[in-house]
């Protein structure tokens, strides 16, 4: 007969015996729906899991065809057992092992919904998981890429841990709620409803979440639990957020305030270890990761499962059997595609027992692997368990199992004792590095293990109305971590954590982290061990492992504070933070001298939940004392320029003009490349289109007579300059900049037949030197530091190229329309006024289409001015008024004085970068921009004649000065 009728009849069965439980609901009764349930139960539980198993390792429509539909009649099976259980619950006459088993089969979720319900809420949750499972995002600088297909994992993940770009994670961490969130929330919002309909026995979801952990009053427990460890944790995050505060500057966080979310190396900042390179106490004394070792020794994955499996069977525990190693997948097939997420698997018959898992010769891999196989050991220690008994004592357990055995391996006593390390180090300083980097994996992940349930229980007591909101205050209350730029209730930030959107509860592994220091005391104690906490490792210890088998062994068959109360030989039954504290208290007192100075321990909790605001207070404040300075040096030049045209034959006065020109536009051009930089980070949550920007100067340079170049020519360069300010940091940008004066210093030969001294040559050739020592310098950026992985390298440099070619390009274009220019100015009669009117009108049409072509996306979904803030305002007037002084600077001199006036802004680029910006460069970056320096000088000082030499120009018989 085929499984599918198979089953059909299994369901009619359990259904008549729905009907008669209400009728025979006697012990006999009961033992005999158990008995039969469990054959029946442990047939579709093997069914399930081997069909989930082909699909997960061989990923085809027709495998996952088979699976729903057999997930689709173990949703049946499971209903019919749970109104069978909940009829036979209330029989008082029952035996304490039978009506335990009754209680946990009755605790199943969402079996009280009707047909249509059930079916509804299902579905809701495969397409929540759909959205996530298929959310991708675009790189870094997407406008000039097209690689939108970044997944959460790897790639989301992989940047958020290694890169150090401020801009770079913002971008990522924005973008994966922003793909995610708004499409999940008003399903989302359904599921609630439903979720609560299902568990109208309760007075909401929550209570019938809580009503497996068999406490009366567990969300007390929890936040009694939570108190404890506070301590500690504010500790950690006081150390933490210095160290960051050191690296990115206090523009971006505030010493006493939160750290915004997106900068710990997580995408829900739940662990923080990816940041240890930023905030290890002793540089040089971590220990070093042992994979090369690994490799040398000659490691395969199958040896690194042998050497997991040798952990327990040396403490008199079970080995794995032999369909383990037949059965198992521990690399990765080359031959179909598989989800390589570790995992491992009970197919519920007593004897398969498999890994899933696609292992490299990795130390991490080596611990993943012991990971699990501490799952497969538990299932193995209680097969002869009833199959409702055949898990942990409440769903915190398995993890807390898993976790513990690592607190063991990763000990440096365990991997000298396994050959991996070739001596044991134990002063304080390793100790201290090592507690840290724990620390940042299991102390910073407390909170947030904490809060997500907390968030839950709050949605289904009070409703989906300020979710996002409600959110962040946890988020903010508990972790002292806040979105890096405004949220609102359009957006849905907690669905970024899958297990939200997948109904799975949280709460289990707040308690994880509890249970399993409180195990790695017991299992130290009996093993004998002698010393700090931190440094037990219960290998070859038989003593351990008996206990642990007595821990494992029972299963779920007895309550989970009767399990505790066997691992502490009869001490305690209850959930305790003491270990967890001892074990972390050589650093929580090495934290405490550290933090000794600051004035607040954690941080401040009575300001707004978002330092967004703040910041951009903060920048405004900068921001009108700028303002405030452009619009003097904007009055200034409108002074010098009616001077000009009113007394142009002085002497004296066109020397003077001249000076005040050259120098406004050097620290003009300094100011605009740092303010652009400026206004791209402080408005972070949607970025002004930059295409715009050049529209509306284009505009206002009617008004402000920008120079006057060949229409087309001129947006060309400029857009070529922002994509190339994009992709280069301020200082990179700079240099490559000055790679304007020898184009012009050719255009103007060909153009204007221009002469030039031989110190002149020299200063150019000195310049461009200095430009490629630059060039070639390893600047500290805070960009690229600690890419260590070969993509992430790749995709840098890849960057950087993109930015000086397109510089390069925008220098040519630059050098030929501004001789272009000049020779128009000085070879006709017509005033800078009207040659400017003239060429910004030409201007603006090119600019509009150019915007429209680039971002039509953006503009016509967010409007034209959506981003716009005062800086951008002042990028804008810093973009438009720096035509009106080139102007000037041509009219006044030559191109090739202008440019070498701007290669003098290098010098108040690099010191505003570095206090500013945090920007650290090398002796060799230092003495190309002092070759820069000294070509200036070199250029304008006439070391033969301090006559003036003039040129005839063709037309006219106009002169300009060399």
């Amino acid at each position: 007969m085929d499984k599918k009728w198979t089953y059909a009849v299994v369901i009619f069965v359990y259904l008549s015996y729905t009907i008669l439980a209400t009728k025979r609901n006697t012990l006999n009764d009961v033992s005999q729906f158990l008995i039969e349930w469990e054959d029946d139960g442990s047939d579709m539980c093997y069914q399930m899991t081997s069909a989930t198993w082909n699909y997960i390792t061989n990923l085809t429509e027709y495998n996952k065809n088979k699976m729903l539909e057999i997930h689709s009649l173990n949703s049946k099976f499971d209903r019919v057992s749970w109104k069978n259980a909940i009829s036979m619950r209330w029989n008082r006459n029952l035996e304490p092992l039978t009506q335990r088993q009754v209680k946990l089969l009755s605790m199943k979720r969402h079996y009280a919904l009707n047909d249509t319900q059930f079916s509804e809420l299902q579905q809701l949750i495969i397409d929540m998981k759909d959205i996530y499972a298929k959310a991708r995002i675009c790189t870094f600088k997407a406008a000039f890429s097209t690689n939108c297909e970044l997944s959460l994992d790897p790639d989301a993940q992989r940047i958020l841990a290694k890169s150090r770009d401020y801009e770079e994670q913002l971008h990522v961490w924005r973008n994966w709620r922003d793909s995610v969130g708004p499409f999940i929330k008003p399903k989302y919002q359904r599921y609630i409803e439903l979720i609560n309909e299902s568990a109208r026995r309760f007075e909401n979801a929550g209570y019938e979440e809580r009503s497996i952990y068999e406490l009366p009053d567990l969300e007390s427990e929890l936040a009694t639990l939570w108190t404890q460890v506070l301590p500690l944790y504010k500790h950690l995050y006081t150390y933490v957020r210095r160290r960051l505060v050191q690296y990115y500057g206090t523009w971006r966080i505030k010493p006493d305030g939160p750290i915004p979310a997106h900068i710990l190396g997580n995408m829900w900042a739940q662990s923080w270890k990816h940041i240890i390179d930023i905030v290890l106490p002793f540089q040089g004394k971590r220990r070093s990761d042992f994979t090369s070792e690994m490799l040398r020794q000659g490691y395969t994955a199958h040896k690194i499962f042998q050497v997991a499996e040798e952990f327990f069977t040396s403490m008199g525990m079970k080995p794995m059997p032999a369909e383990f190693w037949r059965h198992s997948m521990i690399i990765k097939p080359e031959d179909r595609a598989v989800v390589c997420k570790s995992s491992a698997w009970d197919f519920c018959n007593g004897k398969d027992y498999r890994i899933k898992q696609c292992t490299e010769i990795t130390m991490d891999d080596l611990f993943t692997t012991h990971h699990e196989m501490a799952h497969i050991q538990y299932y193995l220690q209680y097969s002869s368990q009833h199959l409702i008994f055949r898990d942990g004592p409440n769903p915190a357990f398995h993890e807390a199992i898993g976790d513990m055995i690592l607190l063991s391996v990763k000990t440096s006593k365990h991997l000298h004792r396994i050959g991996l390390l070739n001596n044991v180090t134990d002063d304080y300083e390793t100790s201290i590095d090592y507690l840290m980097e724990m620390a940042l994996d299991k102390v910073a992940y407390l909170p947030f293990s904490y809060l997500v349930d907390l968030w839950r229980w709050n949605v289904f007591r009070d409703g989906t109305n300020d979710m996002n909101q409600k959110w962040w205050d946890l988020r903010f209350r508990y972790q002292g971590i806040v979105p890096p730029m405004s949220r609102n209730e359009n957006d849905f930030d907690p669905a970024s954590k899958y297990h939200i959107i997948a109904d799975i509860p949280y709460a289990k592994y707040f308690i994880g982290l509890i249970i399993q220091f409180q195990l790695h005391e017991s299992v130290c104690v009996a093993a004998g061990h002698v010393g700090p906490l931190h440094t037990c490792d219960i290998y070859r210890s038989t003593e351990a492992g008996k206990l642990l088998t007595d821990i494992m062994s029972v299963g779920a068959s007895l309550s989970w504070r009767e399990v505790l109360k066997i691992a502490t030989h009869g001490k305690s039954s209850r959930l305790e933070t003491r270990p967890m504290i001892e074990y972390f208290k050589p650093l929580q007192n090495w934290l405490e001298i550290q933090n000794q100075d600051e004035p607040i321990i954690g941080w401040v909790i009575s300001r707004p939940e978002s330092v967004q605001n703040e910041r951009l207070e903060r920048t405004n404040s900068a921001t009108h004392r700028s303002c405030g300075l452009i619009i003097f040096k904007l009055l200034l030049l409108n002074a010098i320029l009616m001077t000009e045209e009113k007394d142009t034959k002085s002497s004296s006065n066109s020397r003077t003009l001249k000076l005040i020109c050259l120098t406004t536009l050097t620290f003009q051009n300094a100011a605009y490349i740092q303010i652009y930089k400026y206004s791209r980070l402080g408005q972070q949550e949607d970025l002004y289109t930059t295409s715009t920007v050049i529209c509306v100067a284009e505009f206002l340079k009617i008004d402000m007579l920008h120079m006057s170049i060949p229409a087309v020519t001129y947006i060309l360069m400029t857009n070529l300059m922002y994509i190339s300010a994009i992709h280069l940091d301020v200082l990179t940008f700079q240099i490559v900049n000055q790679l304007k004066i020898p184009a012009t210093v050719f255009f103007s030969i060909l153009f204007l037949g221009s002469s030039f001294r031989k110190t002149q040559y020299l200063s150019i050739v000195i310049l461009f030197i200095g430009v490629l020592i630059v060039q070639l310098s390893e600047i500290d950026d805070r960009t690229t530091k600690n890419f260590t992985d070969d993509t992430t390298k790749i995709t840098s440099l890849s960057n950087k190229t993109i930015g000086v070619v397109t510089g390069l390009v925008a220098c040519v274009l630059s050098g030929f329309a501004g001789v272009y220019f000049e020779k128009i100015l000085k070879s006709t009669s017509h005033s800078v006024w009207v040659r400017n009117v003239q060429m910004s009108l030409l201007s603006i049409l090119p600019a509009f289409l150019t915007a429209f072509a680039q971002n039509w996306y953006n503009i016509s979904r967010k409007g034209f001015f959506y981003g716009y803030n005062e800086l951008v305002w002042i990028v804008i007037f810093l973009h438009a008024s720096g035509g009106l002084i080139v102007a000037l600077s041509v009219k006044l001199a030559d191109n090739i004085s202008k440019g070498y006036a701007t290669s003098a802004s290098i010098i108040v680029s690099s010191i505003s970068a570095t206090i500013i910006l945090h920007y650290k460069f090398d002796y060799m970056f230092a003495c190309g921009a002092l070759l820069v320096v000294i070509s200036i000088p070199l250029y304008t000082f006439n070391f033969n004649s301090s006559k003036i030499k003039p040129l005839k120009l063709p037309s006219e018989g106009h002169e300009c000065y060399i």
